[in-house]
């Protein structure tokens, strides 16, 4: 199916996904931060009916007064309305999109839709399993369970990054101020920006202590990692974890 309307790779919605406690959060604060750039954090898609359908149906209704500009513009005011909306003052900027972990498993739907530049955040399995058991998350109790998503959720990363759809951001090995600076000059390479003052300030403080981005490991982003011996054995043995692990160098 084609675009529900046209981008160019100007303008095309920016989608950051990947598994929940990875640095999305701190990655869409530094968008935000972006004069002409406004992201809504967090589209919860399980929760929404298929928006294609309603949307063919709209054009089917309204005929010839259902223009793509006007397509555009019901997409944009979903993707606001549904998520936790940028700062009011930059809805009408050039470039919107959205963080949502896990969201790479939806991109059946947006795809067609909207044909976003995919950021996929890459963090190491055993500090997001760490995060899932100290924030008390419902899956931080079920190794098996949240293993195989973070696999799984990591080759989607690699296939989208494989065909040019996305790109992977590993933020916690952006560890000194070069690395920061590289992981930021690519990722606006990847969406054809360049970095004006907002983001160039968060770069330079980076990272920041904020309680939606503050790190729940201790000795932050790259320091030890302590999880239950029922989890540490589940990962010693998995030999796929430990590829996938290596090949991303860790």
């Amino acid at each position: 199916m084609d675009p529900v309307f046209s981008m160019t790779r100007k303008n095309r919605p920016i989608v950051i996904c990947g598994a929940a406690r990875s640095g999305t959060t701190a990655l869409s604060i530094m968008l935000n931060l972006h004069a002409e750039i406004g992201l809504a954090r967090e589209i919860p898609l399980e929760r929404l009916p298929s928006i294609v359908p309603l949307l063919t149906e709209a054009a089917d209704h309204h005929g010839r007064a259902w223009t793509e500009e006007r397509k555009a513009e019901v997409v944009r005011a979903l993707w606001y309305c549904a998520g936790r909306p940028a700062p009011r003052q930059k809805r009408g900027l050039r470039r919107w999109g959205m963080k949502t972990p896990w969201s790479e498993f939806d991109a059946q739907l947006w795809d067609p839709l909207v044909s976003p530049q995919w950021i996929y955040v890459l963090r190491r399995g055993d500090r997001v399993f760490q995060s899932h058991i100290q924030l008390g998350w419902s899956n931080g109790q079920q190794p098996k369970r949240l293993l195989s998503r973070y696999k799984e959720s990591v080759r989607l990363g690699e296939a989208m990054h494989a065909c040019g759809a996305a790109r992977i951001c590993q933020m916690d090995l952006a560890v000194d101020p070069d690395s920061r600076w590289r992981l930021a000059h690519d990722l606006f390479d990847f969406l054809d920006e360049k970095i004006d003052t907002g983001v160039a300030n968060f770069v330079e403080k980076w990272p920041i202590r904020l309680p939606a981005t503050h790190p729940t490991n201790v000795g932050g982003p790259t320091g030890d990692v302590e999880l239950p011996d029922e989890w540490q054995q589940l990962l010693d043995e998995d030999r796929d974890y430990q590829e996938l692990m290596h090949a991303h160098g860790y």
